[in-house]
């Protein structure tokens, strides 16, 4: 059986080396599909995840949800279909003081899911931040930790689509060991994340 998964794609723009890219992954409603009202619902689910994690994200930053969902084969990456949604608002950040580029709050994602002897799990960098977002100690805080887990654990009630952690196949394309599973709880450590780039 095919094993569509949607791929929903988050721009960010406002700050110096623009534009950035968090990338969702879901599945749809039903097996072996993904639909427009999985698209439209999917987008919403995400935006409204954003929306609730505003408070780490920088003054500075817009972030655009796309309205259009790249649907890819899960065990294979192979894309087979661009599918519409209904376009949604675009999330300002609203964490004051300082930017910080690299630095900020994490949301981590995990599954039920063993693959290679560990469990898989996913990470959304909650970045750039600001200063308002971190305590004087270098810590996240409190307010802001538990405003993105209250959003994440939010996310992770959508139904009957359902967010997932997307394992790639390896080799990316060649291979047929891509899988996704279901999301299943959602974390925000009180440590500060760094997200590094292969320019780094």
């Amino acid at each position: 059986m095919v094993a569509p998964i949607g791929r929903v794609q988050a721009v960010l723009t406002g700050f110096t080396g623009a534009p950035g890219l968090m990338q969702f992954y879901w599945n749809g409603a039903a097996p072996g599909a993904f639909t427009g009202a999985d698209a439209t619902a999917a987008i919403a689910a995400v935006r409204a995840l954003l929306l609730g994690c505003a408070s780490a994200i920088s003054t500075t930053v817009a972030i655009q949800v796309q309205p259009a969902v790249e649907v890819v084969e899960a065990t294979t990456g192979q894309l087979i279909s661009v599918v519409p949604g209904t376009a949604v608002a675009s999330v300002a950040g609203t964490s004051g003081g300082s930017m910080l580029a690299a630095e900020g709050p994490l949301l981590q994602w995990y599954t039920a899911l063993v693959v290679g002897r560990r469990i898989l799990r996913g990470r959304t960098f909650l970045t750039p931040s600001g200063t308002g977002s971190v305590q004087a100690n270098g810590q996240v805080t409190a307010a802001v930790a538990a405003a993105c887990t209250a959003a994440g654990t939010t996310y992770l009630g959508s139904a009957p689509a359902q967010p997932v952690i997307w394992h790639r196949p390896i080799p990316f394309l060649t291979g047929g060991n891509g899988v996704a599973s279901p999301i299943v709880s959602a974390v925000v450590p009180l440590k500060v994340a760094v997200l590094r780039s292969r320019r780094d």
